[in-house]
């Protein structure tokens, strides 16, 4: 999980937000979709909670404050989000919203403490937070750590310390790295290799 911060609402649903009547529920595609492209150019072309990569025929759009218990949410771009589709395919153990549902938690990247409060474990892939309420999130709400997710996490981490280029240097590589690219996109899982980074500038320290 990394930091999201939330650019200006889409000029479409705030228009549609001021109708008499208006709701999640009915909200036209034209509405939808600008939604979706917004969202996806925010976060990077990555899932709200996993860091997977989404794309706009591959996502769902996730209030992080339900809409089923706080209706007034539902049109709220500050409380919306692009997630993974979380393994609904049969057979596949759920994660992200798929896992959440309409369940309230209070580890949100909205939330710059939280996302401080994050750590991960370099050998396994899991990801965890100091703040207990938080960690039991990620584990029984989130489920972020399922064997799928700690792999992948721990994938990206090997893939990058791979084409590390003998004799690059450290700080334009991690910057390349760790940027968007041309599409606005960042490298999926990218919280773990930050985490790597700021760690190993640390101890430099």
């Amino acid at each position: 999980m990394i930091l999201i911060t939330k650019d200006p609402c889409p000029e479409e649903l705030t228009k549609y937000a001021k109708l008499k009547g208006a709701c999640y529920d009915l909200i036209p595609q034209e509405v939808k979709q600008s939604i979706r492209t917004a969202l996806l150019h925010e976060q990077g072309g990555l899932c709200a909670y996993c860091m997977g990569r989404i794309s706009d025929d591959a996502l769902k759009i996730e209030h992080f404050v339900s809409r089923h218990h706080y209706p007034q949410m539902g049109l709220r771009y500050d409380n919306l989000l692009a997630c993974c589709t979380g393994g609904e395919k049969k057979g596949k153990e759920r994660h992200c919203d798929s896992a959440k549902g309409s369940t309230s938690i209070t580890c949100s990247p909205l939330n710059e403490q939280c996302i401080n409060s994050l750590s991960y474990d370099l050998d396994d892939g899991s990801i965890h937070s100091s703040h207990a309420p938080w960690e039991q999130e990620l584990n029984d709400v989130l489920q972020l750590n399922i064997p799928k997710l700690k792999q992948m996490r721990k994938a990206a981490l090997d893939g990058f310390l791979y084409t590390w280029a003998a004799g690059e240097d450290e700080e334009d590589y991690v910057a390349k790295i760790l940027a968007r690219d041309e599409e606005g996109k960042l490298l999926p899982y990218c919280g773990i290799i930050q985490y790597f980074c700021a760690r190993r500038q640390s101890r430099k320290k």
